[in-house]
C-alpha cells in the first residue's frame, strides 16, 4: 500500500491510496495515476504517515479524500499537508510518535493558565457593545432579562460543541486546529476554505465596531480632531500592540475589562446628577424586536471565531470550556446589571451607545456634565477599546499570514506579528471611518447573520456530523441549529422592515 498527498490548492488536497505498492522501501513510491507535483512537493509524505501511524492498519482505506467516510484519513490529510506546506517538521522515514509530538510547534510550549484564559475570554464578551444593553432593555422592556439569559445558554452549549469538535481534531494530530480545518472535517476542503474566510469576517466587524465606539468617546474630548485622525491613530498604536504575546496580553484584556466596568459606573454615577430619572419600565416595550434584541446579544458573545485560538493556548479541554463557563458568567451579571439600571435611568432616551447618554438628560436636551466625569470616561473608553483591538485582530493576521504563505504565529509577538497586523488595521480603520454612523444597524445585522452562523449554526452541525451524538445531545444541537438558521434569516428581514416603517431610512436618503 502506498500512500501520496495530491495538491489542488493550498486548501483543496485529498489522500491517494495504492493497494499493491510497498511499505518496507525507502521513499514514497508513487504511481502513474497520481499527479506528478506530489512527488517534489512533498517528498516526505510517506515519513509523515509513518511517524502519525506506525501500523499500516492505522492507515485511512479510502481510495480518494473526497470519498472519505473515515475522520482519521481527513484528520490525516489535514495534518500532513499543513506541517509539510508550514515547514514545522522535518522527519525521517524511522521518526517515531514521540520524536514526533517533540518536534511540534513551538507555541504549544506556552500555554497559559485557567485565569489567564478566562481573562482573554473575558476580554472578546466584555466588548464595547456591552454599552447596548440599556438600548436592548429600552427597545424590547424588562423581558430582555430573558433574552440575555437565552444567549447566555445557547452560546454556552454551541460553545461546548465546537470545543468538543477541537478536541476531536487534536486527538487525531492536527497540531492546532481552527475553524477551517473543522469545516473541512464536515464536508470537505471548500467548505473548509469559506469558514476559514468567514470566522475572521467576524472578529473583523469586532474590530471596527471597538474602533468607531473609541472615536466617538474621543471625540467629546477632542472635537477639533476629525474621526480620519482619530482612527488612524487608534489604528497605528495597534500596529505597535501586535508585537505583545498573547500570554502577557490577556492581563491587559483583564485590564481592558475592568476599563469597561469603571466606564459603566462613570456612567451610572453622572445619571446622579440629572434633575429626574425616567423610572419609565415596561415589560415587553417592541414585542416584535426581540428576535432583534436576542440578535445583539449574540453580536456581544458570539465570539467563536476566537475559540479556537483560546483552545490551542491552553493545556486541556477541560481548562477551555471552564474559561469560557466563567467568561459567560461574568457577561451575564454585567449585561443584565448594566442594561436594567440604563433602562430604569434613561429610559426609551437611552441610546445605542450608554456612553452618548452622558451630556444629555432623560428628554435627550443638553445638560452639562462635570469635567471629572468626561476625563474618566474618555480615559476608561480609551484604554479598553485599545487594548480590545489586537486580540480580535489575530484571527485575520493569521488568514493573512497563510494567504502570504507566511508561518508566523502571530500570538507570540514580536516584530513580524507587528508586520502581520498592519494591513489588517489598514482595513479595520477604513471600515471605522466609512461605517461611523451605523453602528446599531451593523451591530444587529450582522448579530442576525454573520454571528448566527459562526457562532450557532456551524457549531451545531458540526458537533452532530463529527462526535456523532445520540439521544437527547442530537435533539438539542439539531434544535440549536435550526434555531440559528431562523435567527439568520428572519430577523434582517424583520429588522430592516421595522426601520422602513419608522421613517429610519427614509431620513438616511439624500433629498432631491
Amino acid at each position: 500500500m502506498s500512500c501520496y498527498v495530491a495538491l489542488q490548492s493550498p486548501e483543496a488536497f485529498y489522500i491517494l491510496l495504492d493497494q499493491d505498492a510497498d511499505y518496507s522501501q525507502d521513499g514514497p513510491p508513487l504511481t502513474e495515476s497520481g499527479p506528478e507535483e506530489a512527488s517534489s512537493m512533498f517528498p516526505t509524505t510517506r515519513s509523515l504517515l509513518l511517524a502519525r501511524c506506525p501500523s499500516l492498519e492505522e492507515l485511512p482505506q479510502q481510495r480518494d479524500y473526497k470519498e472519505a467516510q473515515d475522520f482519521e484519513g481527513r484528520a490525516m490529510a489535514i495534518r500532513c499537508v499543513r506541517e509539510r506546506m508550514e515547514g514545522q517538521l522535518s522527519l525521517s522515514p524511522s521518526s517515531t510518535r514521540s520524536e514526533w509530538e517533540q518536534q511540534r510547534p513551538a507555541a504549544d510550549a506556552h500555554k497559559v493558565t485557567v485565569s489567564e484564559a478566562t481573562f482573554t475570554m473575558l476580554g472578546f464578551f466584555l466588548n464595547p457593545f456591552t454599552f447596548s444593553m440599556p438600548f436592548l432593555f429600552a427597545q424590547s422592556g424588562l423581558v430582555s432579562l430573558l433574552v440575555l439569559l437565552l444567549a447566555f445558554i445557547l452560546c454556552s452549549f454551541t460553545g461546548r460543541l465546537l470545543v468538543n469538535c477541537l478536541q476531536v481534531l487534536k486527538d487525531a494530530g492536527v497540531p492546532r486546529p481552527g475553524y477551517g480545518d473543522v469545516a473541512t472535517m464536515v464536508s470537505g476542503p471548500r467548505f473548509g476554505l469559506f469558514m476559514q474566510l468567514l470566522a475572521p469576517l467576524e472578529c473583523f466587524v469586532y474590530a471596527f465596531g471597538t474602533c468607531i465606539v473609541m472615536c466617538k468617546t474621543l471625540a467629546v474630548a477632542f472635537p477639533s480632531l476629525g474621526a480620519e485622525s482619530l482612527v488612524s491613530a487608534s489604528c497605528a498604536l495597534a500596529v505597535i500592540q501586535c508585537a505583545i504575546p498573547d500570554k502577557a496580553y490577556a492581563y491587559l484584556a483583564l485590564f481592558s475589562t475592568l476599563s469597561l466596568i469603571g466606564s459603566l459606573l462613570v456612567v451610572f454615577a453622572y445619571s446622579t446628577s440629572l434633575p429626574e430619572w425616567s423610572e419609565k419600565i415596561e415589560l415587553v416595550v417592541h414585542a416584535g424586536l426581540l428576535p432583534n434584541s436576542f440578535s445583539l446579544a449574540v453580536f456581544c458573545i458570539g465570539a467563536h471565531c476566537c475559540f479556537p485560538m483560546l483552545f490551542n493556548a491552553v493545556d486541556s479541554k477541560e481548562a477551555c470550556m471552564q474559561a469560557l463557563q466563567l467568561g459567560l458568567l461574568l457577561w451575564l451579571a454585567v449585561a443584565a446589571v448594566s442594561g436594567l439600571a440604563g433602562y430604569y435611568i434613561f429610559g426609551p432616551a437611552a441610546q445605542a451607545i450608554i456612553i452618548d447618554n452622558v451630556g444629555l438628560d432623560v428628554q435627550l436636551r443638553p445638560y452639562p456634565a462635570q469635567v471629572t466625569v468626561k476625563a474618566l470616561l474618555q480615559l476608561f473608553m480609551l484604554l479598553h477599546c485599545q487594548l480590545k483591538l489586537v486580540p480580535v485582530s489575530r484571527p485575520i493576521a493569521e488568514l493573512w499570514n497563510q494567504v502570504l504563505g507566511w508561518t508566523v504565529d502571530v500570538g507570540q509577538g514580536g516584530v513580524m506579528s507587528m508586520l502581520s497586523g498592519l494591513p489588517v488595521f489598514l482595513l479595520i480603520g477604513a471600515a471605522a471611518y466609512g461605517l461611523m454612523d451605523l453602528i446599531s444597524v451593523v451591530d444587529s445585522l450582522c448579530g442576525s447573520t454573520l454571528m448566527s452562523l459562526n457562532a450557532i449554526i456551524f457549531p451545531s452541525f458540526a458537533f452532530v456530523v463529527i462526535c456523532r451524538p445520540s439521544g437527547a445531545m442530537l435533539w438539542l444541537s439539531l434544535s440549536a441549529g435550526f434555531l440559528g438558521i431562523v435567527l439568520a434569516v428572519f430577523v434582517p428581514w424583520q429588522y430592516i422592515a421595522h426601520y422602513i416603517s419608522s421613517g429610519y431610512v427614509r431620513a438616511m436618503l439624500p433629498v432631491n
